[in-house]
């Protein structure tokens, strides 16, 4: 363009090179960087969103977000398993059966408690041994069963331990055996004297038996232990001394 053309150019638009306004420069300055942050903000959002894809796909999920860590929590130990399970470490050096630190790895597989009675009964049992306790006789104290094997089912696994204990300031006649149920067998059945029956607890493959009697001079027989089967017929019954004691700690 020649010196003239740009001239007359500029005559004819007065307005084309009009001062700079400092304010205008502020204000353009300022949307700039508004729609600068805003393009960041963008990216930086679609950024994180193709990373949890990544994330999620690594995991093999899908579109879900990962589901959160979970902490496995141990169930609490209550009073009278506590109990039990310091009775038997103080009992392992007394029994043939029961090694040294065997009481933690021992699994409670029943647990059975008189209506009104404090205390319980509990089995506990690892692939090597089965052993019974009971709170119910020592006030809270536990006492426990000659440790044996865990599928022992022989005559003398049905005994039961007696014991004089007050319920509600009366004197009573306390009797309690813990054991495996033996093939075959549906029921267990306790017959007393004066006529006095009681049913063990079953749960599982495993059964409890608890009875309270009023203290009077027993009869001169012994505890009859009766096994039914699944149609209450009997399979086979045992008599039980009633001064045998299958504790392992502080007799009966």
């Amino acid at each position: 363009m020649r010196a003239e053309d740009l001239t007359r150019a500029l005559h004819a638009e007065p307005n084309a090179f009009e001062p700079l306004d400092p304010a205008k420069l502020i204000a353009g300055h300022r949307r700039r960087q508004r729609r600068r942050r805003r393009v960041t903000v963008v990216v930086v959002a679609a950024s994180v969103l193709v990373a949890a894809g990544v994330l999620t796909k690594v995991n093999g999920s899908g579109s879900d977000p990962l589901p959160p860590a979970s902490t496995p929590s141990a169930k609490p130990m209550d009073a009278v398993e506590r109990a039990c399970r310091t009775e038997i470490t103080a009992a392992a050096d007394r029994s043939a059966r029961a090694r040294d630190g065997l009481a933690p790895d021992l699994e409670v597989v029943a647990r059975s408690a008189l209506p009104g009675v404090p205390g319980e009964v509990l089995v506990l049992k690892d692939s090597e041994v089965l052993i019974g306790c009971d709170t119910v006789a020592d006030s809270g104290s536990a006492v426990v069963t000659k440790a044996r094997p865990p599928a022992s089912t022989s005559g003398s696994d049905f005994e039961t331990a007696m014991n004089v204990v007050k319920v509600n300031g009366r004197p009573m006649r306390y009797y309690w055996s813990a054991g495996v149920l033996p093939d075959g067998v549906a029921r267990i059945r306790y017959r007393f004297h004066y006529g006095s029956q009681a049913e063990a607890k079953l749960t599982g493959r495993y059964w409890i038996m608890q009875r309270l009697l009023r203290l009077q001079p027993p009869a001169d027989f012994p505890v009859v232990v009766d096994l039914l089967d699944a149609r209450g017929k009997l399979v086979r019954s045992y008599k039980v001394n009633p001064k045998g004691c299958p504790l392992q700690t502080r007799g009966c």
